[in-house]
């Protein structure tokens, strides 16, 4: 029995020891795990800030989502845009950044001006009125049986020229009213969209793909409520003067919009 025991254990022993380089074998073809998150593929990372010169931020990093995905993370601070992925895309996105941050690549802003004006059956034109308009409302003069004006309001708005960005701005301003009237505040709302901006050899053509022009005149003793309300395209060189429209605030009298672009360089 003794002998029988000793030779089994002998058997065991010598299978262990011959399976002991397949063991090891297979250990070594075995897929490493991944690290964890947090792990060494955090240390791949890399962090740089980008100061644009000509650029807004937010067009540029929309680019980099579309071309990058999700392996280029970007936050924006001011004119800054802070990127963090790995050094081979980060030399890519330094590159791009570096080709499209240039004069030639500039998407100008535009500032749209509407000079809001009171045309009265008598009178001049008033000292209010800027001289760079003083043109249009001699056409104006010519075109309506209104003789007087002043200007009520400067409505001045900003908007981009990328595709079909918004802009709007509201306001108030006080219509002209005789010694016994009460004194009336209108209020206006100008919204404008899907401006551009083209360069000729002549200067610069702007378009804009609505320009909408709002304003509530409300009523008074012996003077009915007036809204002025117009939605139009507009096409003009920069700093060329067109008329919006015109509308009664109530009065024999009436409102006149006048309006002008200028490229922001």
């Amino acid at each position: 029995m003794k002998r029988n025991r000793i030779a089994a254990l002998l058997i065991a022993f010598l299978l262990a020891f011959a399976l002991l380089p397949m063991v090891a074998s297979a250990a070594s073809n075995a897929p490493s795990a991944k690290p964890e998150s947090g792990g060494q593929a955090s240390l791949s990372t890399v962090v740089r800030s980008f100061k644009l010169k000509y650029l807004r931020p937010r067009p540029l990093v929309a680019t980099l989502a579309d071309l990058y995905g999700p392996g280029v993370r970007t936050s924006v601070a001011n004119d800054t845009i802070i990127v963090r992925t790995t050094p081979e895309l980060m030399s890519s996105v330094a590159h791009l950044i570096a080709q499209r941050d240039t004069a030639e690549h500039v998407s100008p802003d535009l500032k749209i001006v509407v000079y809001l004006l009171y045309g009265s059956r008598k009178g001049e034109i008033g000292e209010s009125v800027p001289r760079m308009i003083i043109p249009a409302v001699v056409q104006l003069r010519k075109t309506f049986a209104f003789q007087g004006y002043q200007l009520l309001d400067t409505v001045t708005l900003r908007t981009g020229t990328m595709g079909s960005t918004q802009a709007q701005t509201t306001g108030s301003f006080l219509l002209p009213s005789a010694a016994k009237e009460p004194v009336r505040s209108a209020t206006y709302k100008l919204v404008v969209e899907g401006a551009d901006a083209n360069k000729t050899k002549d200067g610069y053509s702007i378009s804009v793909g609505l320009i909408h022009l709002s304003a509530f005149f409300p009523a008074a003793p012996h003077i009915s409520a007036g809204h002025f309300d117009v939605r139009t395209t507009m096409s003009l060189k920069e700093g060329q003067l067109a008329v919006l429209g015109k509308t009664s605030d109530g009065t024999p009298n009436a409102v006149m919009a006048v309006v002008t672009a200028e490229v922001l360089k």
